[in-house]
């Protein structure tokens, strides 16, 4: 990919920049009403797994064990000047087939993306 846009060699190598990739797994989960409350069973999305890089234009996460359910997958590219390449490439990979829906981040409020982002951070 560096050569397409950079030249052969990589004339110029030092001033280019990878941007940095923060790819997070959130799965749907259900949460019941607290202890003495009726109401409805409440659904939230829990923080599975995730990875922030800068390195090679590449953030892989690989989760062996899923079990059923709805996950959401948030991934953003922070590009800056010296990025030549200003794309996301996303590659699932399963022996099942994967519906995909597309969900703006918006949808689900700055102070949440800073939690999720705060947990990815902090993982062990």
């Amino acid at each position: 990919m560096n050569d397409r846009f950079m030249g052969e060699g990589h004339a110029g190598i030092d001033n280019f920049e990878y941007a940095e990739l923060s790819l997070i797994v959130s799965k749907v989960i259900k949460v019941p009403p607290k202890r003495g409350r009726v109401g409805n069973i409440d659904s939230e999305v829990a923080y599975v797994d995730g990875i922030t890089s800068d390195l090679y234009n590449t953030a892989t996460v690989k989760i062996d064990t899923l079990t059923a359910g709805n996950y959401i997958v948030f991934y953003k590219g922070e590009f800056n000047s010296k990025t030549m390449c200003r794309r996301i490439n996303t590659i699932m990979m399963s022996p099942h087939e994967i519906p995909l829906k597309r969900i703006s981040a918006k949808r689900f409020g700055k102070e949440f993306l800073d939690d999720l982002r705060r947990r990815n951070f902090h993982r062990q």
